[in-house]
């Protein structure tokens, strides 16, 4: 019997600290993610706002709407133009960053903006440095 009772207590106290330390690595990596995310926002921020060494261009066109509208697909049709009838531009999927390039020889520089609500701080800094806006409503 009073093995029985040691068992148990063995077991509650491993139980226990189990909980405590899975705990304690969400903990720790909830931090983690919030210090990055924190990190990237004034990073983007301090693009769009022209007070970052890795400015944007002044000519800088920005593409933005809804989820699922076409948008990556316009800026893939931009950025790689089909050389011929045969030849289109890649394949999109759902974009989960920015995607940037400078068109034109330089002369513009064409922002692809993820439509998801978690970018829409993002979209925000990029439309403030933005000199056009395509919205796109569907393709």
């Amino acid at each position: 019997m009073a093995d029985d009772a040691s068992g148990s207590g063995t077991s509650i106290t491993l139980l226990l600290s189990s909980t405590l330390v899975l705990a304690l690595v969400a903990l720790i990596g909830w931090y983690i993610l919030s210090k990055q995310s924190a990190a990237i926002s004034q990073k983007s921020l301090a693009i769009a706002s022209g007070t970052s060494t890795i400015s944007q261009p002044k000519n800088t066109v920005v593409i933005t709407g809804p989820m699922g509208s076409g948008k990556t697909s316009l800026w893939c049709h931009l950025r790689f133009p089909a050389t011929s009838a045969s030849s289109a531009a890649p394949r999109t999927q759902t974009s989960m960053a920015i995607n940037a390039a400078h068109m034109d020889e330089g002369r513009a520089y064409l922002v692809d903006v993820p439509g998801h609500q978690k970018f829409r701080f993002d979209r925000d800094t990029q439309l403030k440095a933005a000199r056009a806006v395509v919205f796109v409503v569907d393709s």
